[in-house]
């Protein structure tokens, strides 16, 4: 299955390149979009990444990535 998902953040500012994340909206081929609060994203991240069947992509998905391990790098 291909999700595509999309963070929105605090403001980048200098010497901070990966903000807090503050909510995420995610879509697949089985429902239209959805969003998700601060704590229900990162549950969802962390259950996608889990299946391996899982297609994840996204406009920025190097950067949502980056601002998800600073948030909480044990995920």
């Amino acid at each position: 299955m291909i999700i595509a998902f999309d963070l929105e953040t605090h403001p980048i500012k200098d010497r901070m390149k990966a903000p807090r994340v503050v909510c995420g909206s995610f879509t697949d081929e089985a429902q239209p979009a959805y969003l998700l609060g601060y704590d229900e994203t990162l549950d969802e991240i962390e259950e996608h990444l889990k299946d391996e069947t899982m297609i994840i992509v996204g406009h920025n998905v190097c950067y949502d990535f980056g601002c998800i391990a600073a948030e909480d790098p044990e995920r």
